[in-house]
């Protein structure tokens, strides 16, 4: 009943001469505002509203303050059916906003709000809908470093979906960090088994396992520092071993490698016996 009035009197008002795109003190014109505090159980009802300004002219484009359009507010949200109407309306779906970050960027950043179902039906929508999955934001992130740093719900699935339609696994952002260093960053333990799952699958896709970032560390470096339980980061460290990891290649901090006991070992606090002698007899 309310979405049929409000429809009736969006169009009493615009065949009345109102301005589709005006924009009120916040910048907002009627689309983007009206959009902007629905809640996804409004979404059904309230389309039509939004589907008639959009045929009288309004711009599915139109930037808020942070430069952000409708979609990147969708995608953040993962609001399926809200990006679904917004694409099928023209919506960019690479548009980046002031931060570099595009709709698939957002879909991604850092909330624990949202489980891996939510994640990988939008970003399995974006991809379909021509989303640049190497597109880097300000900082020089991918979509896939942000995969990579939700540590609380790692997806193996998500992580394929990325790499199958062409994300760069060797690709770093301005600190120098490729993926494989940025899964390698994280300070909670994660469950071994995904990790372990993602880490192999990135290096299948050829991930180079003795790339240096800007300090020079390799992801064998970090690894090392990984505060997790020994066990865990023993069998990252196997991984990456096994995958031509070079245990004579130094930072640039220390001028130290992997192999030197009273450096990589010692000043990482890496004092397990299983793990030296691991690198020390491999």
């Amino acid at each position: 009943m309310i979405s049929c009035y409000q429809l009736e009197l969006a169009r009493i008002l615009l065949d009345c001469g109102a301005n589709v795109n005006a924009k009120n003190k916040r910048g907002h014109t009627p689309l983007y505002q009206y959009l902007l505090y629905l809640t996804p159980e409004d979404d059904r009802q309230h389309w039509p509203v939004a589907r008639l300004f959009v045929e009288r002219g309004a711009d599915v484009n139109e930037r808020g303050s942070s430069q952000q359009t409708l979609l990147h507010w969708a995608s953040e949200r993962r609001e399926l059916e809200c990006m679904q109407n917004l694409l099928d309306f023209g919506a960019n779906v690479n548009a980046v906003d002031k931060w570099g970050r595009t709709p698939l960027h957002l879909v991604h950043f850092p909330d624990e709000g949202f489980d891996d179902e939510d994640n990988f039906a939008s970003t399995q929508l974006l991809v379909l809908r021509g989303a640049d999955v190497n597109q880097p934001d300000n900082r020089g992130s991918m979509p896939l470093h942000l995969v990579l740093t939700r540590y609380w719900e790692m997806d193996l699935e998500l992580v394929r979906l990325l790499v199958d339609v062409g994300a760069k696994v060797n690709v770093k952002d301005h600190q120098g960090q490729t993926p494989l260093h940025t899964m390698l960053r994280q300070t909670y333990e994660p469950d071994k088994d995904i990790f372990c799952a993602v880490l192999q699958l990135l290096m299948e896709h050829g991930a180079d396992v003795n790339a240096q970032n800007n300090g020079h560390e390799t992801p064998l470096h970090m690894a090392l520092h990984l505060p997790w339980l020994e066990i865990v980061r023993l069998e990252v460290v196997c991984i990456l071993l096994g995958h031509g990891a070079d245990l004579s290649m130094e930072n640039k901090e220390e001028m130290k490698r992997p192999q030197s006991k009273y450096s990589a070992m010692r000043a990482r606090r890496v004092e397990s016996v299983v793990t030296m002698s691991l690198l020390y007899g491999y």
